[in-house]
């Protein structure tokens, strides 16, 4: 029986925003349009009884018995009248000619609505054929979407105020000058924030890893067998080569910053404590997997997508804290519109660009299986997603050490002990469903993906995890891995207790990492 896939795709259109954002567009252009209407109606029905009363007065007879002459004395053809003498008419017509502009006004904020609306749509269906195309029209339709989204709240304020105005001067008599200066402020204010973000160049983004660099010189083993997989998978090999003790493995083309400084170019990060439970052949897929993504230009795009990806964020994040910190519900309720209609956007080419991405890794599980061999890459995908939990487990031990005024010498030992001794079940629980940690690309579950390279889920999980032997562990590759392991075990420790995660305590080195570790 072949494992069907469990994880499903959401739809391209998130179809439920799509009608909060329709509903929170047209209201006030509606409720403007009609007002509007029912001004012109009042204005037509003033203007005809006093029309009504003056012929009455001065003729002796009912206008309104004479259609003839009624048309003829209709409001609209005295104000196209440019020898009409009425002031009282020209007040009136001034006043049509006022409403009439909110009416255009509520039709032109309901076409700009719909433009934004369907061009974000249109834009996102298009770019989910190509994802360069992606980029052009993420990049393009994000300032659009900006300055349009500016360009609405100017126009639902301008409608907002022209409607409170006009529906209290003819239906109540009164008008309350106070709220339609706070709402004119308010509005003015969110629409030039809005704007000036969207010049705002987008920031570089820079990946953050607390890891170590390794030189050429100083690692040449590591350096040969990263080189041979890079050849194999026909891409050039990375710049810079990076260990560290998260549980994660990738590839990135930003800026890296590490704890040796700021390293730029191609950049691949290798996690220790898994390249203690991996062999050297798991490891080989595994990288030939992220070289995949040099191959495939992935991180190409990644270099310039998240940039805008993260301006858009920004925005849509911007909108959030002047909702939820402002005590004015009124700029609460200003900013609601642009922040449904931003997070529609994010939200519509966020899905594209996750669909595209997991196209890529199903693709990079294939160079990496033609690498290592088909085997070793299904092994290292159960290992990666199954022990990836491990890592929050040391942390918890690293954390009770420190508070007990003890240290773990060697983190990734303890992780590596940790795996060995605990039975597979506790790892395979809800695998099917499982993703791994990632900084920026979305992965299929690990059931697509082992389906993608020929493999059944329930047969692979029927098996135990492959155990490494001491000699074939894929750690061995990096030279002096141990001095490695305890100079970042001490500075992860040190990074706890600055950043305030534990209290300071008095540090006495556990030696039972170092037990475990020959068990």
């Amino acid at each position: 029986m072949t494992n069907k896939p469990t994880d499903t795709k959401p739809p391209i259109i998130d179809f439920k925003l799509l009608v909060l954002v329709v509903l929170i567009s047209i209201p006030i252009p509606i409720v403007s349009s009609l007002t509007s209407m029912g001004i012109q109606s009042r204005i037509e029905s003033t203007y005809e009884s006093a029309l009504v009363a003056a012929v009455q007065k001065e003729k002796g007879f009912d206008i309104r018995k004479h259609p003839d002459l009624m048309a003829k004395m209709k409001l609209s053809s005295r104000c196209w009248d440019y020898n009409e003498s009425s002031a009282y008419v020209k007040q009136l017509c001034s006043t049509k000619n006022d409403v009439d502009s909110l009416k255009n006004l509520s039709i032109v904020t309901l076409v700009l609505s719909a433009l934004v609306i369907f061009g974000i749509l249109g834009s996102a269906l298009v770019s989910r054929f190509n994802r360069f195309l992606l980029l052009g029209f993420f990049r393009i339709g994000l300032w659009f979407t900006q300055i349009s989204v500016a360009l609405l709240v100017v126009g639902n304020a301008a409608l907002a105020i022209m409607t409170i105005y006009w529906a209290e001067s003819w239906f109540i008599g009164r008008v309350h000058v106070g709220l339609i200066g706070v709402l004119g402020l308010v509005s003015g204010l969110a629409a030039l924030r809005i704007a000036i973000g969207s010049f705002k160049f987008s920031r570089t983004v820079q990946a953050k890893v607390f890891g170590k660099r390794l030189g050429r010189v100083d690692y040449p083993g590591t350096w040969n067998f990263i080189e041979t997989i890079a050849k194999e998978a026909g891409t050039r090999p990375p710049d810079h080569i990076v260990v560290g003790l998260d549980p994660t493995f990738f590839v990135t083309e930003a800026s890296v910053m590490c704890i040796d400084g700021t390293l730029n170019g191609r950049t691949l990060f290798l996690s220790l404590p898994f390249c203690r439970v991996l062999d050297r052949k798991e490891l080989a897929s595994i990288v030939g997997h992220e070289f995949g993504h040099f191959v495939g230009k992935d991180t190409s795009f990644s270099r310039w997508f998240f940039p805008i990806y993260r301006g858009a964020s920004d925005t849509v994040q911007t909108l959030t804290s002047n909702m939820r910190s402002d005590t004015n519900g009124l700029q609460s309720l200003t900013f609601m519109p642009p922040f449904l209609v931003m997070s529609f956007f994010l939200s519509s080419f966020a899905r594209i660009e996750n669909e595209i991405s997991r196209k890529r890794e199903l693709a990079a599980d294939k160079l990496g299986s033609l690498i290592a061999g088909s085997d070793s890459m299904i092994s290292s995908l159960i290992k990666v997603h199954a022990y990836a939990t491990i890592w929050n487990y040391t942390q918890d031990q690293m954390k009770e050490a420190l508070q007990e005024g003890k240290v773990l010498t060697n983190v990734s030992a303890h992780f590596a002990s940790v795996a060995l001794v605990l039975p597979d079940e506790v790892f395979k629980k809800d695998l099917d469903k499982a993703h791994p940690v990632h900084p920026t690309d979305t992965h299929p579950s690990l059931s697509s993906r082992l389906q993608s390279l020929g493999a059944d889920l329930n047969n692979a999980l029927s098996k135990p995890i492959k155990k490494v032997e001491d000699n074939d562990r894929a750690v061995n590759i990096i030279e002096n891995f141990q001095t490695l392991e305890s100079e970042l075990s001490d500075l992860e420790h040190y990074r706890m207790v600055e950043t305030g995660v534990v209290s300071l305590g008095t540090f006495e080195p556990d030696k039972s990492d170092e037990k475990k570790e020959t068990a």
